[in-house]
């Protein structure tokens, strides 16, 4: 028994150091990819419900996804789902690009100071695999509301720009 004990510990020592030796990817060889971040708040009644929006990296390379994370930084529980508007700067001003993506549907619970998991922005068409973005300027709008009032009350949309490049 104690055999097995030793070499669950070694395989689990020996997985966490090879976490740490990974290749670098594309572009980080430089300071850490900056952050673009938005926040929201309303009001119902004495009740005031915050957000905020952070998406890391704000700058990829086409065919990588940043990614999206919500965070309750107000009193109050709130409510969010899976879909996001994606949009790209055009010269005639922002085009929607994922209008016909489909979702899953869950409702998700953000009490106060909790984050949500990180979520990429990635568009999904008839394949199974992600759809590359070509290189431009991208915004991202996700919603999120009171948890008793949701979908009818105070809304909250958050929006961030991200810069995908060749």
């Amino acid at each position: 028994m104690n055999r097995f004990l030793v070499m669950g510990a070694l395989v689990l020592a020996l997985s966490a150091c090879g976490g740490l030796a990974r290749e670098p990817s594309k572009g980080t060889t430089g300071p850490a990819p900056p952050v673009a971040t938005d926040v929201a708040s309303a009001s119902a009644g004495n009740r005031t419900a915050r957000v905020e929006l952070r998406l890391e990296p704000s700058s990829v390379h086409s065919g990588e996804a940043p990614k999206l994370t919500l965070t309750n930084t107000g009193k109050v529980n709130l409510v969010y789902g899976v879909p996001f508007k994606l949009e790209r700067k055009t010269d005639s001003g922002w085009k929607w690009v994922n209008r016909e993506q489909a979702f899953i549907l869950p409702l998700l619970l953000l009490r106060p100071g909790e984050t949500g998991d990180p979520q990429p922005v990635e568009v999904y068409g008839s394949e199974p695999t992600p759809v590359e973005l070509p290189p431009g300027l991208y915004r991202v709008t996700k919603d999120a509301g009171l948890q008793d009032s949701y979908p009818k009350g105070p809304e909250l949309r958050i929006s961030v720009t991200f810069r995908v490049v060749g």
